[in-house]
């Protein structure tokens, strides 16, 4: 008897705390993770003029972005992609813009349309997926500024919420005409197994079979009736969260912690610019692409080597397009803009952040766009 109960001690244990873990999440308001590497320190900012939005997060928001774009009567358009560092603002102020709402102000008066697309952790996929769906619902496009950073070449692939991008037949047909990248493209389109429909109807499909209506039926009832099984999402995704925090624990992986590139991602978002070059070219936009600001008064967690090495392989395959423009923003930032964040160990509370800076750093970034947009022959654009 005695021998059983320490078999099933461990298994009622664990029980018991997942239930009260899902307890306390169920109480809990909706949690974002794909914010959650921002931490407290840094917040979310997607600018909005005039109750209308001019930088979008979610392709949900998109319609939102072009209609505004339409609604304010300018021919030329701006659109600005970028990862977390453009929407992102460490110890900010509560009316602190990011670099891409004072960049949108200060361009309206030359006649410039600005807005803005970013997602949290993007890679060079994603953003040449993007520009393939906003240039089709928007030809007014006539510039892209596109940050390079070190570590959105180590993502890869497509997210889920990016993916219905790749449904509208306009998009598949873009990617499908590049010359540059053929492997890349064949790979994101298979990676899509959904007929081609409207990418921006979220529609929630009935349940067919009797397996996926009795699921259907079962969850609504659980959902209904039981805070915990809504939780479920919630708490699988803190479980990683804390998952990751103890891996980086357990084999002392800090912000300063040097991290290889990973080949195969390395190369297929280097083929993925190569297409948003190209793509660019043919739809004659012109890309301004730039080295994006890092804190550099502390060693970065890149092999200097490689980073060279990227750094020298993006400059050379923008001089190759007679369209796009390369400039290193590596060291706008001062180090006095750059803050904290959260800890992605269970050590101290709080670390270094190498990505996102405070709003006086989105001021610099904001006027390094903004002088070289006012550096150029814009004559033969507007």
């Amino acid at each position: 008897m005695l021998k059983n109960l320490f078999v099933f001690a461990p298994v009622v244990i664990s029980s018991a705390c997942a239930l009260f873990f899902m307890e306390v999440l169920a109480r809990k308001p909706n949690i974002d993770f794909s914010e959650a590497a921002l931490g407290t320190q840094n917040t979310s900012r997607f600018a909005v003029r005039d109750d209308i939005v001019i930088h979008a997060q979610k392709i949900e928001d998109f319609p939102k972005l072009i209609s505004g774009f339409k609604s304010r009567n300018l021919r030329n358009a701006v659109l600005w992609l970028g990862n977390s560092q453009l929407h992102a603002i460490n110890s900010a102020d509560a009316d602190a813009e990011t670099a891409a709402a004072k960049a949108h102000d200060s361009l309206t008066k030359d006649g410039f349309d600005l807005i803005a697309v970013s997602y949290p952790n993007a890679n060079l996929q994603e953003h040449l997926v993007t520009l393939a769906y906003m240039q089709n619902q928007m030809p007014e496009i006539k510039f892209v500024i596109l940050p390079l950073v070190f570590d959105d070449f180590r993502e890869s692939s497509i997210r889920d919420e990016v993916k219905p991008l790749l449904r509208d037949i306009s998009v598949a047909r873009k990617l499908k005409s590049l010359q540059c990248c053929e492997p890349l493209i064949t790979s994101l389109l298979s990676d899509n197994s959904s007929p081609p429909s409207d990418p921006l109807n979220r529609e929630v499909q009935s349940p067919k079979t009797s397996q996926e209506k009795s699921e259907h039926y079962l969850n609504q009832i659980l959902e209904k009736n039981w805070p915990l099984w809504a939780a479920r999402e919630k708490a699988r995704g803190l479980f990683f969260v804390q998952l990751y925090r103890l891996r980086n624990t357990i084999f002392g992986i800090t912000p300063q912690t040097k991290r290889s590139v990973i080949k195969p991602l390395y190369v297929a978002n280097k083929n993925a610019l190569n297409g948003i070059l190209e793509l660019a070219q043919h739809d004659d936009i012109r890309v301004i692409s730039y080295i994006a600001p890092l804190r550099t008064d502390i060693e970065p967690p890149y092999v200097p080597a490689e980073y060279a090495l990227f750094k020298n392989e993006v400059r050379n395959l923008c001089s190759k397009f007679q369209n796009a423009s390369f400039f290193d923003f590596e060291r706008i930032v001062p180090a006095e803009y750059w803050g904290l964040k959260n800890n992605t160990s269970l050590k101290a509370s709080q670390e270094i952040d190498f990505m996102h800076f405070m709003e006086p750093g989105h001021r610099r970034l904001a006027n390094a766009i903004i002088e070289v947009f006012r550096s150029m022959d814009l004559e033969n654009i507007r």
